[in-house]
């Protein structure tokens, strides 16, 4: 949690005093040829992680960390991870917190006023790409315009198997843009098997996570950060990007590294 909570004071620092100007739609990001959607992937999961770990342990610190990597991401503009941030916090603070039901009644009516106001002081003073009518008048920053070539030229083309596995291979049949949607990119890239693996695959690590952990910050954060890749994926293409697999490797680990039952060393108990 400290080195996550060092980073971003520094990412929060870096946007605020020094912002450098992209070329990705003039956003700012920490780095001119760093894309602003993949340092918000970054802050989403640092924030994932700090949500769990600061109702876990109740520090202010942590607390303070999570608010403040919440406001990069609205800094940023990146209005996936974003939505993104808002859902996993919902569902962590309904369905994975574990506390009283009068409590989290209470406390997350007391955030979601928080949530909308940071929404509307976002939308007036920081960013207007923070809202749904952005989306619209920009038609998704272009992907409403990628999605429907994709499903009216390339999807009925190659809908068993795809064009295969790599963006490159776009290039090939004549289009340089993939669709910034892992779901269709799947399609377009490893057909509806490979798409239906991939949905496989990333249940499974949910049912896995939730059969196999018991209830703490690495059950929760695991369960988090793979739910992060179906939500991102609407915006993002992000099944064939390091934070996926990195997802992956993270909820394997914490599946396989369980801790060793006292009783099952009788010897050991007293140790």
């Amino acid at each position: 949690a400290i080195s996550i909570e060092i980073c971003a004071f520094y990412i929060f620092i870096k946007i605020q005093l020094f912002p450098v100007i992209t070329g990705f739609g003039n956003r700012i990001s920490i780095a001119e040829n760093l894309n602003p959607n993949t340092l918000a992937q970054f802050i989403l999961l640092s924030y994932t992680y700090i949500l769990t770990y600061c109702f876990k342990y109740k520090k202010i610190i942590p607390f303070i960390t999570a608010i403040l990597l919440l406001y990069t991401l609205i800094m940023i503009g990146s209005r996936t991870s974003y939505a993104a941030a808002l859902l996993l916090s919902f569902i962590f603070l309904v369905f994975l917190w574990d506390v009283s039901k009068t409590k989290r009644l209470i406390i997350c009516s007391i955030l979601i006023i928080v949530f909308l106001n940071i929404i509307g002081y976002a939308y007036v003073y920081l960013n207007d790409r923070i809202n749904l009518f952005s989306i619209i008048e920009d038609e998704g920053s272009g992907r409403f315009i990628t999605w429907k070539y994709m499903f009216l030229n390339v999807i009925p083309k190659h809908l068993t198997w795809g064009i295969g596995y790599g963006r490159d291979n776009l290039e090939k049949i004549g289009y340089s843009l993939d669709a910034d949607n892992m779901y269709i990119d799947a399609i377009c890239q490893i057909g509806i098997i490979g798409l239906s693996a991939l949905i496989i695959v990333l249940l499974h690590q949910l049912i896995q996570i939730n059969r196999s952990l018991k209830k703490d910050i690495t059950r929760t954060t695991s369960l988090l950060f793979v739910l992060a890749i179906f939500i991102i994926g609407i915006g993002e293409t992000v099944f064939d990007t390091t934070i996926f697999w990195f997802i992956i490797l993270y909820s394997n680990l914490s599946i396989i590294h369980q801790p060793i039952k006292k009783h099952l060393y009788p010897r050991y108990d007293s140790l």
